[in-house]
């Protein structure tokens, strides 16, 4: 089905600019009031929106206008991002001023109460070339973001490990769906040595060496390790959209201006 640029709803599609080169389920919408927003759809209807944030009233941006905007009445579940591989599950999430050190990934296991559907959870992840990871299992979902650091220290694998024990059946692992949202490519991202050396990084996302500087890919870092964990490659969408590359979107690496203006929606309409 088409999604509608207002709210996420039914379209004839003329505010729909699909991008032929990815999965059918990537759109690029024209909203009235959040600009170009990437959005993907899995196969259970689960959405994820990549898009600026917000303005407030007071000129300072706000995810939370932006959230309410495309997804009214939910509880969101954020956290500050301290770059770790803490992974924060709803069962036990207050708000954000509650969850001590801060997470970096979130699981959401309560989103399928047809009853409370209008109220239900929501998670919110932010970056500004970090790419961020979605996973559905077709009863919980979770979100991860996965700049090099939380990538390095094992954050891919601990989002799985925590959908693993919160699923009804964890055996099922080869259904899971994910998504890795847009993010700088690895043609774009030079690192050094300190970082290239972080940990073991799959050889494909290495993408070029020059002396000690090297083109990591972090997309492709994060699929290949889905893959290993048991998840097939088909059952994973990436994004070809480049931060660095797409001028509509807030680059660090373009700008040098610190910020992470962008935010990655992960719900149920």
């Amino acid at each position: 089905r088409n999604l509608c640029s207002e709210h996420m709803g039914v379209c004839p599609g003329k505010c729909i600019q699909k991008d032929d080169s990815m999965s059918q389920a990537v759109q690029t919408i024209a909203h009235p009031k959040l600009g170009l927003t990437s959005v993907f759809q899995f196969p259970s209807g689960l959405l994820t929106v990549y898009a600026k944030k917000m303005k407030a009233s007071n000129g300072e941006s706000s995810w939370r206008l932006s959230a309410e905007t495309l997804a009214p009445n939910r509880k969101w579940i954020t956290a500050h991002h301290v770059h770790g591989n803490r992974i924060l599950n709803s069962s036990n999430y207050d708000d954000e001023k509650s969850n001590g050190p801060g997470a970096d990934g979130f699981v959401c296991d309560d989103v399928l109460d047809t009853n409370e559907r209008g109220k239900s959870s929501g998670i919110v992840v932010f970056g500004a070339d970090c790419p961020a990871l979605a996973i559905d299992t077709g009863t919980v979902f979770g979100t991860a973001h996965c700049g090099w650091k939380p990538t390095a220290k094992g954050i891919v694998e601990n989002l799985v490990g925590e959908l693993l024990s919160s699923t009804s059946d964890p055996k099922k692992i080869e259904t899971w769906q994910c998504y890795i949202g847009p993010g700088i490519c690895g043609k774009c991202y030079e690192v050094d040595s300190p970082v290239l050396n972080s940990c073991p990084w799959p050889d494909a996302a290495v993408f070029w060496r020059k002396g000690d500087k090297s083109g990591l890919d972090l997309k492709t870092a994060i699929q290949e390790k889905l893959v290993a964990l048991g998840i097939p490659r088909q059952n994973i969408t990436v994004s070809k959209e480049c931060t660095f590359v797409t001028q509509h979107w807030h680059s660090y690496r373009r700008t040098h201006m610190k910020g992470n203006s962008q935010i990655f929606l992960t719900f149920r309409p």
